[in-house]
């Protein structure tokens, strides 16, 4: 063995101990003896594992340029120009090493490459305009979101009408599974514009190109975006829908994103850039005093924001213009407030836009300003209830609660509207979310009174639902008869191409499954006819054993099932007992908290 390989072979047992300046000491003296090809090759893996990628490209293009048939190698250098930002010219030579053998190794360098290239090339999918793309997206999104929310019948049905008549109760549930489906894509779509991809995308390229820089203000601009993902990622939770295929992103802690991109904002250098995200963090922060003051400097620099200041000015005025008139004259009231949120947050105008038509900074700066367009929805809803108009009254502040989920006053004044209409289980979740928002002991005794009150409503009508008469025995062919038209009739995949009505017979489907099952057991059955509870133990009127005191319903039960909410989340129909409104909570997992809306864990707390 020649000595320029004896000092490769010392220099290959140190690599495998993990002594990598050992183990370029013999390369160097390898290379000095002889060069070779495999040589370079080694000492650049050693200067890849410190991390001295320069160093790393240097022995790698020596290496290829020996011999660029050398396969190891040539993945090597791949690899080292991927690390240095080359990834035009490692895209030229993976291609190359893919093309002549199509290994995985190869395969996962091309891809490696590739992405390199895209996410930091010229192009519309670079990292950059990718992060500007998906503040336009959202914008849009939220716009969309809101306007359904708003075009929404909001049912008023008490809890007794839904206990006592399934086909009320089926309506009901029908009139909110279309506000659930038209959510339910839009949530779909809050993943397909960057709450997933973006994350990724900002960890490939610190892993796979640590020498690529990222300028502070793209961080910046980066975290402020990933900041209203999450409040949006919330408001889907809030309507119940879960199942999020980013649910790392959504578990952070709420101010982890704000405080790093208030850490990158002190990196950014003193230009209009640096000055609108400053504004777009005080409006997050919905420190309103501060933001006016920076976006009117801002507004000396770059006019672009002129009409943010005006839209602002008008939604005060118009705020103050309305409450002004909400005693004497709510009609106008509700017109003014209706003003007011359209000038800072036209919903109408920007659902129907184009990412075209929307500066990616402007965007940035409604989106974080969203708050406000929640105070006058709320303050249109209450103008609207007080003209006894209680259904829009809904529509409106759950679109407040959609903008703004900490809005505490949207979801009390919810909670009041239900309580008046006698809808027990609505009034129970909005008083809850209240209470656990403000922190506030004596809005939880509320939320035991509309406990209380639900009880008496949480049976169901196990033979109304089969559409059966009590004197049908179960044993019985006719009996069998009914129960398979039933289930032909409501089985979901009869409605594969409606997406609405496969929701609402999946609620339909699941409720004749259960009623089954009690009336085919004898001894459930029996106490089913005598009042009781036949799944827990006989307890009677249904309301007792099932845990934490939420009338009958288990708190836990309610979060985790929040699915499909339609009016602001875990909606039972049939005064609460049946399945939730809406259908199903959509795909995947179960989101932060067993469902609970981030915030929201400490809800116990409150109803022991």
């Amino acid at each position: 063995m020649s000595k320029a390989e004896q000092l490769k072979e010392q220099g290959n047992k140190c690599f495998t101990s993990g002594d990598y300046t050992g183990a370029i000491n013999y390369f160097s003296q390898a290379i000095r003896s002889q060069e070779s090809a495999v040589y370079y090759s080694n000492r650049a893996a050693c200067y890849l594992k410190l991390s001295n990628y320069s160093q790393a490209l240097q022995d790698t293009t020596k290496c290829y340029n020996l011999d660029p048939t050398y396969v190891k190698g040539a993945q090597r250098h791949c690899e080292a120009l991927i690390r240095t930002s080359n990834a035009e010219e490692a895209v030229r030579i993976s291609n190359i090493l893919f093309n002549a053998e199509q290994t995985s190794k190869n395969r996962e360098l091309l891809n490696e490459a590739q992405r390199a290239l895209k996410l930091t090339g010229p192009t519309p999918e670079s990292f950059v305009n990718s992060v500007q793309t998906a503040a336009q997206n959202l914008l849009i999104l939220t716009a969309q979101g809101t306007k359904a929310i708003l075009n929404e019948k909001f049912q008023i049905l008490s809890s007794q009408e839904r206990a006592q008549d399934v086909k009320k109760a089926d309506d009901f549930d029908m009139n909110a599974c279309k506000l659930t489906e038209d959510l339910n894509n839009l949530r779909e779509n809050l993943t397909n514009i960057g709450m997933k991809n973006l994350p990724e995308d900002l960890e490939f390229l610190q892993k796979s190109v640590p020498t690529f820089k990222i300028d502070p203000t793209v961080l910046c601009f980066y975290y402020v975006v990933m900041q209203n993902f999450r409040t949006t990622a919330d408001a889907f939770i809030h309507f119940g829908l879960l199942g999020f295929t980013c649910d790392e992103e959504i578990s952070k802690d709420k101010n982890y994103y704000i405080q790093h991109a208030a850490q990158q904002i002190n990196l950014c250098p003193r230009n209009t850039q640096k000055m609108i995200l400053q504004a777009a963090l005080e409006l997050q922060q919905q420190k309103i005093d501060q933001a006016q003051q920076t976006i009117g400097q801002l507004v000396k620099q770059d006019p672009r924001f002129a009409s943010f200041v005006q839209n602002f000015q008008t939604w005060n005025k118009l705020k103050e213009q309305g409450s002004a008139e909400y005693k004497s004259n709510p009609s106008a009231a509700v017109q003014t407030f209706q003003n007011a949120t359209l000038a800072i947050f036209n919903y109408n105008e920007i659902a129907g836009q184009t990412i075209n038509q929307i500066d990616p900074f402007v965007a940035l700066i409604f989106l974080a300003a969203e708050f406000l367009a929640a105070q006058t929805l709320s303050n249109e809803g209450m103008a609207l209830s007080k003209l006894s108009r209680n259904e829009e009254t809904l529509s409106r502040l759950s679109a407040a609660t959609f903008l703004d989920q900490t809005y505490e006053k949207a979801h009390r004044r919810m909670a009041q509207i239900y309580y008046d209409a006698k809808m027990f289980l609505e009034a129970e979740r909005e008083y809850a979310f209240a209470a656990v928002l403000t922190n506030d002991q004596e809005l939880g005794k509320i939320v035991k009174d509309c406990q209380k009150q639900l009880r008496p409503f949480l049976r169901k009508d196990y033979y109304g639902i089969l559409e059966i008469d009590k004197s049908v025995d179960p044993a019985s062919d006719d009996y069998n008869k009914k129960y398979r038209k039933i289930c032909a009739k409501w089985h979901p995949d009869r409605y594969a191409r409606d997406p609405v009505m496969r929701r609402f017979a999946q609620i339909k489907f699941r409720l004749i499954q259960e009623a089954d099952g009690i009336l085919r057991d004898k001894q459930k059955k029996a106490i089913y006819d005598q009042g009781g509870d036949p799944e827990n133990d006989g307890a009677a009127g249904m309301g007792g054993g099932m845990g934490m005191d939420m009338g009958g319903i288990d708190i836990s039960q309610i979060f985790q099932m929040m699915g499909g909410g339609g009016r602001g989340g875990f909606q039972f129909s049939s005064g609460g007992g049946r399945q939730q409104r809406g259908g199903q909570q959509g795909r995947g997992g179960q989101g932060r908290g067993n469902g609970m809306p981030p915030g929201f864990e400490n809800i116990f707390d409150f109803f022991g």
